[in-house]
């Protein structure tokens, strides 16, 4: 059975008017990335808040890394890079690919497990990936 690990994520607003507030939640699942986020609701919208899936493939991410701040009072950043931008165009937090997520002090844990579990699972898909590229040029 594959492990399944997510954590929680807000993505503060770049407008005054707070229109652009994200809350989702990043998850990997066998050998994909997912990553569920909606706008968060206020009280005097007209427009609908869906539920957005992005899925990324392993090869997919650049970098995933994991700002703790050393006071710990609004707990962490996650920084998701990948390495075509058009992945992400839509999310209205992302720019040219790179996404920075803000983690709760109390999912931090959560998140640093997420963290060695994506290392551990692009490494073996790296791995794969060249063992094939070995095959098909004839080396064993």
């Amino acid at each position: 059975m594959e492990e399944e690990l997510g954590i929680q994520f807000e993505i503060f607003p770049s407008d005054a008017l707070e229109r652009y507030h994200l809350e989702g939640k990043l998850r990997v699942v066998g050998q994909q990335v997912l990553l569920h986020y909606k706008n968060r609701e206020r009280t005097f919208t007209r427009e609908q808040n869906k539920l957005v899936t992005i899925e990324l493939a392993l090869a997919d991410i650049e970098t995933l890394n994991l700002d703790k701040k050393w006071w710990g009072l609004r707990g962490a950043t996650l920084t998701l890079k990948v390495k075509d931008p058009r992945k992400l165009e839509k999310m209205s937090g992302a720019t040219l690919g790179e996404v920075v997520m803000s983690i709760p002090k109390k999912s931090i844990p959560d998140a640093e497990k997420f963290l060695s579990l994506m290392d551990y699972k692009i490494s073996e898909d790296a791995l794969e990936r060249s063992r094939e590229r070995l095959e098909d040029l004839g080396v064993k």
